[in-house]
């Protein structure tokens, strides 16, 4: 999904094709799809439309991993992976953009405007760091979506547990969330504060 994504934006650049009318549908169909994650039970109907709206989103869940890689999946790999998503775009621009370049200078043989594509490549990632955005905003808060048991612990009822993975410890010394946690906050500065500001 994710290097078909990119095939499909820079082939609408190469034609002039306007992507900020298409990211006003792909918005929406995003944000209305979130709603399938909450705890509101939706008739069927609606359920079906939030699932058909969720192809749009760049979300690993879709594939279930866990079903997948059954003994091998594993909450922290994923969520490195899903934070290296736009490090991964990066790359994959890049090269193509070196690929250009010496497509350029060395098959054409040319000297002049050897790096008249860059603006597209540097467009293109934004506009993919564009549709990630919500998936990787509500990854990093998922590490701060601390619950407590509902009924509640009568052992312990200060304690709580991190809604996106079952059963694991919130600021417990060592746990799975205090390991993810720098990692969230970097996340929160860089993606969801760093993007806009760039932008």
């Amino acid at each position: 999904n994710h290097s078909r994504g990119e095939g499909i934006g820079y082939f609408l650049h190469m034609f002039k094709v306007n992507l900020a009318m298409t990211a006003i549908g792909i918005d929406y169909a995003q944000v209305m799809s979130m709603f399938l994650k909450s705890e509101i039970r939706w008739p069927a109907a609606i359920r079906t439309m939030f699932r058909i709206l969720s192809s749009l989103n760049f979300d690993l869940d879709i594939a279930s991993p866990e079903c997948l890689m059954e003994g091998l999946y594993r909450f922290d790999i994923k969520f490195y992976c899903i934070l290296g998503l736009p490090i991964a775009t990066f790359v994959l621009f890049a090269l193509a953009h070196y690929f250009l370049w010496c497509k350029k200078r060395c098959w054409e043989g040319r000297k002049n405007n050897l790096n008249r594509h860059a603006h597209a490549m540097i467009s293109l990632n934004l506009v993919m760091m564009y549709f990630l955005y919500l998936y990787l905003t509500r990854s990093a808060l998922d590490i701060f979506n601390c619950v407590a048991l509902d009924p509640p612990d009568r052992v312990h009822p200060d304690w709580t547990y991190m809604s996106a993975v079952g059963g694991e410890r919130c600021y417990m010394e060592g746990g799975l969330q205090m390991r993810l946690l720098p990692l969230a906050v970097l996340a929160v500065i860089i993606y969801t504060i760093g993007y806009p500001a760039l932008l």
